[in-house]
C-alpha cells in the first residue's frame, strides 16, 4: 500500500468526500436527541407523556424539511396516534415482543405515510381539521384514564443518545417519502414506548388527548402561511398556541386518573396547612418580640 495514503491531506480529502448528512439535519438531530433523552428521566407518566407532545421534534423537523404546512402534517399527526395504539395493542393484546412492536409500529408508519403520500395531498387541509379532531374527540370519549406505574429510563445517557440521533438523521432522509408526516414521526414516542412499558395504554390515551395541542399548532401554522405571515412568524404563532393548549390540558387535568387527582390535592392541601403553620408561628414570634419590647420599656 502507497504511503501516500497515510498523508493527511490524502486523509483530510478522503473524509470530506465521504457523504456526510448536512450540517442544518445534524444541529437539528442533536437538539432532537437531547429534548427526546432528557424526557425519559421525569419520574411522573401522565406529566411524561404531555411533554411528549411540545412541538420540539415537529419544529426541528420542519425546519430542515422546508415543507409548507399542508394535508401530509395532520395525516402524520393521526398516523402518530396509530403508532401509540397499534404499539399497545401488539404487546398488550397480541402478546408481541416490545422491541418486535415498536419496530413494526414504526416501519407501518412510514410505509402507510409513504403509500399515501399522493392521495393525501390532494385531500382539502378543512378535511384533515375535521379527521384529526373526530380522532381527538373518540380518543377522549374511549380512553378511560389510569394511574400508571412511575417510572425513570434507566438506559444510559451515552446510549440514548447516539441512537436518538441515528434514528433522527434516517427519518430526515425519507422527507421526499414522507413529505409533511416526516415532522409528526414519533421520534419520542419510540423511545417512550421502550422507557413507559408499564404503562402503555396510559401513554397511548395520554397522548392521543395532548395531542390535540400538536393539531392545533399546524392548523394555526397553516393559517398563518395562507395569509402570508412571513417566516418565522408561523412557527413562532405555533409555538404560542400549543404551549396555551398544553397549559390548559394541565390545568384541567385531562386524561389525568382520579387517584392522581386525589394526589395532587394533597399535596396542595399539605402546602397550604405548611403555610399557614408557619404565618401562625412567625405571627406569634411577633407578638412575643413585641411583649418583650414593651417590658423593658416602662
Amino acid at each position: 500500500m502507497s504511503l501516500d495514503k497515510f498523508e493527511p491531506a490524502y486523509i483530510l480529502t478522503y473524509v470530506s468526500s465521504l457523504p456526510w448528512p448536512p450540517w442544518d439535519h445534524v444541529v437539528s438531530a442533536i437538539a432532537l436527541s437531547v429534548f427526546v433523552a432528557g424526557i425519559a428521566y421525569i419520574h411522573r407518566p401522565w406529566f411524561k407523556a404531555l411533554l411528549m407532545t411540545m412541538p420540539v421534534p415537529f419544529t426541528c423537523a420542519y425546519v430542515i424539511s422546508g415543507i409548507p404546512i399542508g394535508p401530509m402534517h395532520l395525516f402524520g399527526f393521526i398516523l402518530s396516534i396509530g403508532y401509540h395504539w397499534l404499539v399497545f395493542l401488539l404487546v398488550r393484546k397480541s402478546q408481541v415482543p416490545l422491541l418486535v412492536a415498536i419496530v413494526l409500529s414504526a416501519v407501518g408508519y412510514v410505509v402507510i405515510g409513504s403509500m399515501c403520500c399522493g392521495l393525501v395531498s390532494r385531500v382539502p387541509f378543512a378535511v384533515l381539521i375535521v379527521a384529526a379532531l373526530v380522532v381527538f374527540l373518540l380518543g377522549l370519549w374511549l380512553y378511560q384514564p389510569s394511574s400508571g406505574q412511575p417510572h425513570r429510563g434507566n438506559a444510559p445517557f451515552w446510549v440514548k443518545l447516539p441512537t436518538l440521533f441515528g434514528s433522527a438523521l434516517a427519518i430526515y432522509g425519507m422527507t421526499g417519502l414522507l413529505q409533511g408526516a416526516v415532522t409528526t414521526f414519533p421520534y419520542a414516542g419510540v423511545f417512550a414506548s421502550y422507557e413507559m412499558r408499564r404503562s402503555l395504554r396510559l401513554l397511548a390515551g395520554q397522548y392521543t388527548i395532548n395531542s390535540i395541542a400538536l393539531a392545533t399548532m399546524i392548523s394555526v401554522m397553516w393559517a398563518a402561511q395562507c395569509l402570508g405571515l412571513p417566516k418565522p412568524g408561523p412557527i413562532l404563532v405555533g409555538w404560542a398556541t400549543v404551549v396555551a393548549c398544553s397549559l390548559t390540558i394541565y390545568r384541567m387535568r385531562l386524561g389525568m386518573a382520579r387517584q392522581d387527582h386525589r394526589t395532587i390535592a394533597g399535596r396542595h392541601l399539605r402546602h397550604l396547612q405548611h403555610n399557614v403553620s408557619r404565618d401562625a408561628a412567625t405571627c406569634m414570634r411577633e407578638r412575643q418580640e413585641a411583649d418583650r419590647v414593651s417590658g423593658t420599656n416602662p
